[in-house]
Formats: C-alpha cells, structure tokens, sequence
C-alpha cells in the first residue's frame, strides 16, 4: 500500500530581493501580498521512494536542479532521479537561478533558496509515513486565455488554444481525511508584476483547498506557455490584476478542483514508478562572434545587450552548445494514471498532442519542473516566429533558438516511456 509523508515550510525573503519574470522591473521588492513557500510530497510503496516538492518560484535552472536534487538524496536516502522538483511560475518571487534579467542574482538569495528546498524534503521524509488510497480528478478550469495573436503577435485570443484540464491526485488517509493533493492546470502566473512577492491565483487556489479539506496541498504549473490570466483593460489588452480579483479567481479555482473531487476516480495503487530520461533539443545556429559584438554595441532592448556580452564571455571559455539537454519524469500510479513532468516552458499545443497520444490513460502534465530550458514551441508556431520561438532564448542564457522539430523529439520521447 503507498504511505505518504509531507512537509510546507515558508520560503519568503524577510528583506528585499531582485525578483524574477519581468524585465521591466528597475529595484529590489518592497513587500509581500502572500507568502511564499515550498513544500514535499514524499510517497512510499515500501519498495520504492519518490519526492515531488513543488515552489513558489519562477523556476529552477539545469545546473541548480542537479545540485538539489543530489543534497535531497544525501538527505533522505531517496535517489536523485526520484526527485521531481516543479515551480508554479509566480513572476513574483525571488531570482534564484541564472537568468538574463534586471540587476544580479544573488548568491544569497539562491543558496538560502536551495538550503530551504532541501530542508523541507528532508522534513517530509524524516515525518511517520501515513497509509493512502489514491483518487484522481478532472475539472474544468476556465481562468485564461491564449496570449499569441496571428503572426506571432501578443494579445487576448480566446480562439487559440487552451488545455482547460484542471487534474489533481487526492491522497486520502484511512480516517477518510485528504492528507495531501497536487493539482496541475496550465495557465502563466503573470496577473502581476511590480515589487510585492506572492504566489499570484496558484497560492489562493492551494490556500481554498487546504482551508475547505484540509491537508498540504501542492500545485505545479502545466503546459500553458502561452497562456496568461485574462484580466482586461477597457481596450481589451491585457491589464494587471487587483489583488482581490487574483485571490478571487485562485479560489474559484480551488472550488472547481473541489467539485471535481466529488467525482474522482479511485487509482488502485501496487507500485509506483518513477522514469527519468534526458532528450538533447537542438539549437539553430548561434550568431558569430561578431554578430554579438555587435548586438551587445547596438541592440535597444539592455537585457539583450547584456545576454550577447554573456555570449562572447561564453565563447572564451569553450564553444557554445548545439543542443540543450531537456529533462522528462514520469510519475506512475499504475499503467493507466500517471504525472508527466517536463523541463520547459512548453507551449499548450504540446502538451495537448502528449494528451492526445494517450487516450485511454489519465495522464497529468506538468511543465516548469526540473531544470527548465527556455520556451518550447510547438511546430506549427515556427512559420509565424514571436516570443516563444525566437523572441525569449536570451533571457534563459541561451545562444539561440530551438529548432523547429523539438516538439517531435520530445513527443517521441513521452511516448517511449510510457508505451
């Protein structure tokens, strides 16, 4: 029978810090709106041990994930490739990894963020395991909307498309108390910028599940690269979202999630599994040397400058890469309900066709988990080019875009592992 263990701990900076997500931000944060933290989901089948711990950051970056995961598994005995760390994406929280964003990362921001990471596994792994029954749920959540106009422009397209999936594992201990849950749905936590920390609708939504039910509940960020919250201005482009309304439309959700438990399937569980695989993700050719040059001199936009003067400090020290490794996990109730965890800001095409290919499973994706790469871009965005296919690699440190068949690469891997 699968046992489970858990642990939540507050990761909010008690001073200001650089935060992440927005290029437009000009000073350290002044504050937070809701706390921010991490929290551990150790699970047991007396045989095997996986820990899933989800954060309320943007994400985490490949060499930093590598270096969590490896203190996790010195710290709880669980291996390394057992560990699924995902992010909620909050653009309100602080940099903790490497990015191409305003002022510098902090090492002490970053190593008091990875000690925090590692305690809060250690925590959930060291507390008395509780038997569990697992159910699985399907709601609908209908809180976003398409931000890519036709030819790659950005605006509110409530015809593009939106995976509505809002799936959450329930795990119920035997006094029929919810113990703990993990609810994924694919929309950017970007209702606000500006300098307050906080989870943005993710951090309600948990909030409403443990205060109705009880238990830790975790929340991990799915396929909604280019999804965003739909808050609209007088001209119908995008606004900033009010507190209130956030926190409103975090809860909405959190009761949707609810409701859908009244109709979740019970997931018979023997064994779990845990597969990890890494797929290399090939770049398009770099620019030369002097093409940066010149791009550091010349460009408007200063985080580009500041990328390409990265670039040629990069070149100095060995050639830049052609590919980029990209993680896949896959969590396994059993042969027919499983998590799937990808390493990227994958776009929602792709997490569709992955749902797709498995018609007769309850599969659950979840992106921003592990090391995450840049954006992912389905193929059929390539023709029309913008953000997500060439307009965001700079920001991740990367020396070019992706080329246009990682989509297929990655589809192809999904479906090596999970037959």
């Amino acid at each position: 029978m699968l046992s489970i263990s858990t642990a939540k701990i507050d990761i909010t900076p008690s001073s200001p810090v650089w935060l992440d997500g927005f290029g437009n931000r000009t000073k350290r944060s002044e504050g937070a709106y809701h706390p921010l933290h991490a929290k551990a989901l150790v699970l047991d089948d007396g045989g095997t041990q996986a820990c899933l711990i989800t954060a309320e950051v943007l994400a985490f970056d490949r060499r930093q994930s590598a270096r969590v995961k490896d203190a996790i598994s010195g710290a709880t005995g669980i291996p390394s490739d057992h560990v699924i760390l995902t992010a909620t994406h909050t653009h309100c929280a602080p940099r903790i990894r490497d990015t191409v964003m305003p002022g510098d990362l902090e090492p002490d921001v970053q190593e008091a963020f990875e000690r925090q990471v590692v305690a809060v596994a250690a925590q959930a792994a060291a507390a008395s395991r509780h038997p569990v029954s697992v159910s699985f749920s399907r709601g609908r959540g209908l809180f976003g909307v398409n931000r890519r106009l036709p030819a790659g422009k950005r605006g509110p397209n409530p015809d593009g498309p939106m995976d509505r999936d809002l799936d959450t594992f329930w795990f119920t201990g035997t006094d029929g108390k919810v113990a703990a849950s993990f609810t994924i749905y694919a929309c950017h936590p970007t209702s606000r910028g500006q300098y307050l920390m906080g989870g943005d609708f993710p951090a309600f939504l948990v909030d409403q599940i443990e205060e109705k039910i009880g238990g830790n509940a975790l929340y991990a960020m799915g396929c909604g690269g280019d999804t965003r919250p739909h808050f609209a201005g007088p001209d119908g482009n995008f606004r900033e979202g009010e507190i209130a309304e956030i926190e409103a439309e975090g809860r909405a959700l959190g009761d949707e999630a609810l409701a859908a438990k009244d109709r979740a399937e019970p997931v018979p569980v023997e064994r779990i599994a845990v597969k990890t695989a890494h797929v290399p993700l090939a770049l398009v050719p770099h620019p030369s040397r002097e093409d940066y040059a010149r791009i550091a001199a010349e460009d408007r936009n200063a985080l580009i400058r500041k990328w390409a003067g990265r670039m040629i400090e990069a070149m100095d020290r060995a050639p830049l890469p052609r590919f980029v490794p990209f993680e896949i996990q896959t969590l396994a109730f059993n042969d027919a309900v499983q998590a799937l965890f990808l390493a990227g800001e994958v776009v929602t095409d792709i997490g569709l066709r992955i749902k797709r290919l498995f018609p007769d499973r309850r599969l659950a994706v979840a992106a921003y988990a592990d090391g995450v790469v840049a954006y992912v871009p389905s193929r059929k965005m390539y023709p029309e080019g913008g953000y997500e296919v060439d307009g965001s690699h700079f920001y991740y440190v990367q020396p070019a875009p992706f080329t246009a068949d990682v989509e297929d690469a990655i589809a192809a891997q999904v479906q090596e592992m999970i037959g």
